[in-house]
């Protein structure tokens, strides 16, 4: 997937079909690579970061519009706007 924070911060992220996460971004102290790990708990897509939030679990609730994809955080505030790719394009 690659996508945009509401702050403008494009990521690019490849989950294979364990769930298994690779993700590659640019912040204000460079690049920035981590590993994770995606899982569906009820109607949420919860991830699992080794470095962001210090490993602590994160659960979204995700909306498709077309070929759109918006993740929202518990509060309603938006987490990211993405699109899905094929395969891993990035080789993450």
């Amino acid at each position: 997937m690659v996508g945009y924070l509401p702050n403008g911060v494009a990521f690019k992220i490849y989950v294979d079909k364990e769930g298994n996460a690779s993700m590659s971004t640019v912040n204000a102290r460079g690049p920035f690579y981590d590993r994770g790990r995606y899982v569906i708990e009820g109607d949420l897509l919860c991830a699992t970061w080794e470095k962001v939030r210090n490993g602590q679990k994160s659960c979204l609730s995700v909306f498709r519009a077309a070929d759109t994809f918006r993740a929202y955080n518990p509060d309603g505030s938006l987490n990211a706007t993405y699109q899905i790719q094929s395969g891993n394009p990035e080789n993450l």
